[in-house]
């Protein structure tokens, strides 16, 4: 597991990560580079977004290039399955967390 890890990890928590984060925001003020902080939260409110809706709308916020394609990638055509008495079927999820 990456040092950078910090969920279920013994020893630590969003504590830590924040203040990570903090420090890394910090260094790049004392040398002048341009900042940028992305926080995602992809449980519970991200249940009833519609993927495609979601890739469309990050575009003119700025989301473009691999994060966007990457991003496009995990939500487009995943699909859910259940197997039950050998038999199984598959639906494609297009809202929520796949």
């Amino acid at each position: 597991m990456s040092k950078k890890h910090f969920g279920f990890k013994w020893g630590r928590s969003t504590i830590d990560a924040g203040i990570k984060l903090v420090e890394k925001i910090f260094e790049g003020w004392e040398h002048l580079w341009n900042v940028i902080e992305v926080l995602c939260h992809l449980s519970k409110t991200f249940d009833y977004v519609n993927h495609e809706t979601l890739i469309r709308k990050l575009h003119p916020y700025g989301v473009t290039g691999r994060i966007l394609n990457l991003l496009a990638s995990y939500l487009t055509n995943s699909v859910q399955k259940v197997d039950m008495n050998m038999r199984s079927s598959g639906f494609v999820v297009r809202m929520g967390v796949p």
